[in-house]
């Protein structure tokens, strides 16, 4: 039979590794042995392997670019990457939006953001952890704070709702979940706010603050459960969760009940005879919307799950987080005339 020739020599040892023995043995396959074949023979005889395909009128293997011919399995709202090699694809969801699934494969716009405020241990000097060991430790300690949400059922996978029961199910399910919140907090780095903490009141005076957040997507946690939740009024609580106080603690901090920007030592610091609340934890939430870039709903915290509550009204939907549900005049009529200024300040509203 005469046939045209393909324009490269066929490398046999250049392609083999790129076949799973197994898959060669249950298709009946075998790769042919170096040589020239005809320009159709490799494409009309066998599939290339996975991530290639074979060159026009060639045996010779090409990388695919999935992500330019859209033929990847990365989610609407997720950027597809192309590796330097060419082989394969890598699926990340947009900064913005909360990862749902794995690899890029499922992310949606809406969600909760925690910062937390964690203390580690002193920089430098004799004796002293580096930045490394540091950012070792908070590593670790976020680790931590994501166990103690998924333990507690803060955060749930949607899958575990709908089957409860059977330990080893949901011990498989949580160790997902626990690798989900990590995915998603990748692209939000750990950071140090600062190498040693100067303020002379502290009790962390000398140590290095770091800032740690956690990203929930909306569909993994119930919104009511942090509204009559008082774990936030609590620094024993998260220090309960951390395994090494010595290498890292929730950051305190002491504010006045009717102004939560004002710093305080003692209820003299406060105005109008409110009282100064100590050792409170740092945490800030938001909740966040439209692609993760507004806030419908945003509450610094700092052991104001009162403020969560004073606004629940306005939110007894916000599960679905499909429109703002706390809007500024709505706080204003609602709360004026008991309490406007702790209103102004546990509503942040989005204008």
């Amino acid at each position: 039979m005469l046939c045209k020739y393909g324009r490269d020599v066929w490398q046999s040892e250049l392609w083999a590794p790129l076949y799973p023995q197994q898959s060669l043995r249950e298709s009946g396959y075998a790769v042919p042995p170096s040589g020239v074949y005809c320009a159709d023979f490799c494409m009309d005889t066998f599939a290339p392997p996975l991530f290639y395909e074979f060159a026009t009128e060639s045996c010779q293997l090409m990388t695919i670019n999935e992500c330019l011919r859209g033929t990847s399995s990365c989610h609407a709202d997720a950027f597809c990457i192309e590796p330097p090699n060419g082989v394969g694809f890598e699926c990340r969801c947009d900064d913005n939006f909360f990862v749902t699934a794995s690899a890029g494969t499922g992310c949606i716009q809406s969600g909760i953001q925690f910062v937390f405020h964690v203390v580690g241990t002193v920089l430098g000097g004799a004796g002293a952890l580096d930045y490394e060991q540091n950012f070792a430790n908070i590593l670790r300690a976020r680790l931590e704070l994501m166990r103690f949400f998924i333990d507690n059922s803060y955060v749930e996978s949607p899958d575990t709702r709908a089957r409860p029961g059977r330990a080893l199910l949901q011990e498989n399910a949580q160790e997902r979940l626990l690798q989900l919140l990590v995915e998603g907090v990748a692209r939000h780095n750990i950071e140090m706010l600062l190498a040693g903490i100067t303020d002379a009141n502290s009790l962390f005076q000398g140590r290095s603050l770091w800032r740690v957040t956690l990203r929930f997507p909306s569909d993994h946690v119930d919104i009511s459960t942090f509204v009559s939740t008082t774990i936030f009024n609590e620094a024993g609580v998260w220090n309960s969760v951390f395994n090494s106080s010595s290498q890292y603690q929730i950051h305190t901090v002491s504010r006045c009940a009717n102004d939560w920007d004002r710093e305080c030592v003692g209820n003299q610091d406060c105005l109008e005879g409110a009282s100064c609340l100590t050792a409170r934890p740092n945490i800030d939430m938001q909740i966040l919307s439209a692609g993760g870039v507004s806030a419908p709903i945003s509450v610094w915290t700092r052991g104001q799950v009162c403020g969560i509550r004073r606004c629940a009204g306005l939110i007894q939907d916000a599960h679905s987080l499909q429109r703002p549900h706390c809007q500024r005049n709505e706080c204003s009529l609602r709360f004026a005339r008991q309490q406007p200024t702790q209103c102004r300040k546990h509503c942040h509203v989005e204008p």
